[in-house]
């Protein structure tokens, strides 16, 4: 005969990721809408904060333009300050080295418990530490020089 007993799990943990689009000012009252809605059994183990793909890539191959010029520009600016008679010839390459953008992220500020101190005191709203985002690109471009006469 078997035994009917029924044995209740414990300990569940459960994870969920949400995608916010907002600033930074903003995303510290949606960290307090999630944690006054969980309280105590809520906590925020990761923030990540990025740049949307279309704005990185829209700047980022505005940049890679400007770099190309600049370095045709600079290229041209060496060989007119050269006693030899030279100039610019064919593109022969071209190498991409740009990376996707770092966003630096501070950390929220702690916070005791959803909407309250330490003391009782009402919280003020979370407040998120970002720094400026560098958006950079890098090339190399290698053109033939060419003798004149």
């Amino acid at each position: 005969m078997r035994s009917s007993v029924h044995q209740l799990p414990t300990n569940f943990t459960f994870s969920q990721t949400i995608a916010i689009s907002s600033t930074p000012d903003e995303l510290g009252s949606y960290i307090d809408v999630a944690t006054e809605a969980g309280g105590s059994d809520v906590s925020i183990g990761q923030i990540n904060l990025y740049v949307s793909p279309t704005l990185s890539a829209t700047t980022q191959n505005r940049l890679r333009s400007l770099a190309v010029k600049n370095a045709l520009a600079s290229l041209d600016s060496l060989i007119s300050a050269s006693e030899d008679a030279a100039i610019a010839g064919t593109v022969m390459s071209i190498t991409d080295n740009t990376y996707p953008p770092y966003v630096p992220f501070g950390g929220a500020a702690p916070t005791m418990r959803a909407g309250e101190l330490a003391d009782g005191a009402p919280a003020a709203p979370t407040e998120i530490f970002a720094g400026l985002v560098d958006i950079d690109a890098q090339v190399r471009v290698r053109v033939a020089i060419c003798t004149q006469g």
